[in-house]
């Protein structure tokens, strides 16, 4: 009759749990022996039948399991197979007679520790010593791969909820990446899924300038920021400011850029309304200067051009004389001086022509702004009076100021419109 179980313990061993899948007392009373010998001390179970051995395995917790390949009512192969299948991780090592080559590398590509033959039970303790580190070394792997996936779900969740927002852009090429809720919401989206899905025609990344900027300044200090525009959801320019890190990779070379971004779109055009109201104190307080220093008119017509174009910001400046008897506005100086698109023009406010700014000026005794020469609707009779001239070109932002002038008084009657470029 097999024993159930036996036990034996030396405070000055190593404690080993086996669970024995064999029929066969006295091949289980070698392998005891040797495992003694290389200072084991052993508690173990045994198992002839596969219902048993699952019942055992299940049940209890042993350091390996000890099997012999071909058993009266299951192999060893089969029995590994049902123990696969309850999910048991206990290192599995065949103990045999006998066993082929092809047998012994099946064995091993399913996944056993390793296997003995019995008449070379020496091995055996070297055998169970290899597959209880490999074991100690998976469980070790599975628990810090459960840990990094609990610190990757915590990390996301606290980047996913925070009040700013968050986003990686790629180092090769400015796209982005990744994103939270909170940049989605701060570009239109509802979700970051939906952020990532709605920019596919690369509305959101840096440009090729800024991208090369950043790199190059996160190699020196890795902290980088910059100012981007981009487009909100309904297509209203958005000012975005970017402040973060650039990350590299193994190898040194820059692989994303990891950014905190922040709306600053009100504070953009208020920065901008600064700016143009000092532009417009330096020109009313440079002009205000010269006509109290020029005498004549040619040379304080030309001076006030100057200083519109070169405190102002503007592209150019023209002032032209009003003949009161035809009502026709003749250019006589501008800045800079000799504009192409100034020649041969004469602007009478009773005709087409004089639908422009010009015109409008003198025929209502106004001042005129025009944002965008190119859109506004008033130009376009203009164009098409002069339509067998070469029309002046102007920029998508083009803008004109046109007001009346008695310069016998130094009277600028104009109203308290900002200029804007």
């Amino acid at each position: 009759m097999i024993p159930d179980r036996l036990s034996e313990k030396h405070p000055q061993k190593s404690p080993l749990r086996v669970l024995f899948f064999e029929d066969c007392i006295g091949d289980i009373e070698l392998s005891l022996r040797v495992l003694r010998s290389a200072g084991f001390a052993v508690e173990w179970d045994v198992a002839v039948t596969r219902a048993e051995f699952i019942d055992r395995a299940r049940s209890e917790s042993y350091d390996v399991i000890l099997s012999d390949y071909q058993m009266p009512h299951a192999t060893g192969m089969e029995v590994f197979q049902s123990m696969k299948s309850e999910g048991i991780q206990t290192p599995f090592i065949l103990v045999t007679g006998s066993l082929g080559d092809e047998k012994a590398i099946e064995c091993l590509k399913q996944g056993m520790a390793d296997y003995v033959l019995k008449d070379r039970l020496a091995r055996l303790p070297i055998a169970i010593r290899r597959a209880r580190e490999e074991e100690r070394l998976r469980i070790e792997r599975v628990q810090a791969q459960e840990a990094l996936r609990s610190s990757e779900a915590s990390y996301r969740s606290l980047i996913q909820s925070a009040p700013c927002g968050i986003l990686r852009l790629s180092a090769a090429d400015g796209h982005l990446l990744d994103a939270n809720t909170a940049l989605a919401g701060i570009l239109g989206y509802d979700s970051a899924v939906d952020l990532l899905k709605g920019i596919s025609g690369g509305c959101i990344r840096l440009d090729t300038e800024t991208l090369s900027r950043l790199i190059s300044d996160g190699a020196v200090n890795q902290a980088v920021e910059c100012k981007v525009p981009w487009k909100h959801k309904s297509g209203a320019q958005l000012f975005i400011r970017l402040a973060g890190r650039l990350i590299c990779d193994d190898c040194g070379a820059p692989a994303c850029l990891e950014m905190i971004a922040e709306n600053v779109t009100e504070r953009h055009f208020a920065q901008r309304r600064i700016e143009q109201l000092n532009r417009l104190y330096s020109v009313l307080t440079h002009a205000n200067q010269a006509i109290l220093r020029t005498r004549e008119s040619s040379s304080l017509f030309q001076e006030v051009c100057r200083i519109i174009v070169e405190e102002g910001g503007f592209q150019m400046a023209w002032l032209g004389l009003l003949e009161p008897a035809s009502g026709v506005v003749t250019p006589c100086t501008s800045w800079p001086a000799e504009e192409e698109c100034l020649n041969g023009i004469r602007t009478a406010a009773a005709q087409p022509e004089g639908y422009g700014p010009v015109g409008r000026a003198v025929r209502e005794n106004r001042h005129v702004v025009c944002n965008d020469l190119v859109r506004d609707p008033s130009m376009s009779l203009v164009a098409g009076a002069r339509r067998r001239k070469k029309p002046p070109i102007f920029g998508g932002n083009s803008y004109c100021e046109s007001w009346p002038v008695d310069w016998r008084t130094n009277d600028l009657r104009r109203g308290s419109e900002l200029l804007r470029q």
